[in-house]
């Protein structure tokens, strides 16, 4: 199950037709546009994975070793 965590991917489960989605998706996408968001991914080294947002502007991300 730790396959879902990376990139801040979210499961849930619940029945097929549910409407869970509808409900969780839009919190997400509108905490994905926050400052929070972006010093969680400082705080956890984690810039070079989060999707960015305004607030990454300017942020000079790491460059991987191949």
């Amino acid at each position: 199950m730790t396959d879902f965590l990376i990139n801040s991917t979210t499961l849930t489960m619940s029945k097929i037709g549910s409407g869970l989605a509808n409900i969780v998706n839009p919190g997400i996408r509108k905490f994905l546009k926050t400052k929070d968001y972006f010093d969680i991914c400082v705080k956890y080294d984690l810039l070079d994975l989060c999707y960015p947002n305004e607030f990454f502007a300017g942020q000079v991300l790491p460059v991987k070793a191949s």
